[in-house]
């Protein structure tokens, strides 16, 4: 059975980001028995879910689109090469901001290269849910290309490790999810969701038999 290790970025600094953060928990060991989870943390003032493996930065310095420098990539990459260096086979990106209600592992062991779902209402891929296999990461050198510390904040990390994972890149269609910022998505018809409201992700754990 192949080894396999889930790990979300964090910053937690309300008590809703919190909240949302104990769920993303929950959901993953329910649905992942078997596999390894790890937040990789950018010094969250906020408590973080209990009974999980934790790397934390000993700062947070913030988003590439306010701040110029690219902390979501530093804790990205850092959560790909923990796998790598620790010798899993294969590796999943989920934000702990997001809600994933599908089993990772037959997803994990299917990919190759890199892989990730569409993020509507967005053109891109949705990093915050990828897959990789670690021995694909080894020998690309893909976190040591992305660059983080010198990134742009003219170019967004999704498209740029989308062009980086070219051609062993693969879209995930049968994903679906929805960055819920307007409200209006048919939940009963999401793998996934992020950035709703407390109340849309209570329905949304409802729907999946979690009670809120």
């Amino acid at each position: 059975m192949k080894r396999i290790l889930i790990f979300g970025t964090s910053y937690i600094n309300t008590a809703d980001k919190q909240w949302l953060a104990e769920q993303w928990a929950r959901v993953l060991k329910d649905k992942n028995p078997d596999c390894d989870l790890l937040i990789v943390d950018s010094a969250s003032p906020m408590h973080i879910p209990s009974g999980v493996e934790l790397f934390q930065f000993p700062d947070n310095i913030g988003h590439l689109m306010s701040t110029g420098r690219d902390g979501f990539g530093r804790a990205f990459c850092k959560g790909l090469d923990l796998a790598v260096e620790r010798g899993y086979d294969a590796v999943a990106a989920i934000d702990a901001d997001y809600l994933f209600m599908q089993p990772v592992r037959p997803i994990a062991e299917a990919i190759a290269g890199f892989a990730s779902p569409p993020g509507p209402p967005y053109p891109w891929c949705e990093l915050g849910i990828s897959f990789a296999s670690c021995a694909w990461l080894k020998d690309s050198k893909l976190t040591t290309r992305y660059d983080w510390q010198h990134m742009s904040r003219d170019v967004f990390p999704e498209h740029r490790f989308r062009e980086l994972a070219e051609p062993d890149f693969k879209w995930l269609y049968n994903l679906r999810g929805y960055r819920n910022d307007d409200g209006r998505v048919d939940l009963a018809q999401l793998d996934w969701l992020t950035h709703g409201p407390i109340t849309t992700y209570k329905a949304f754990l409802t729907l999946h038999g979690y009670s809120v």
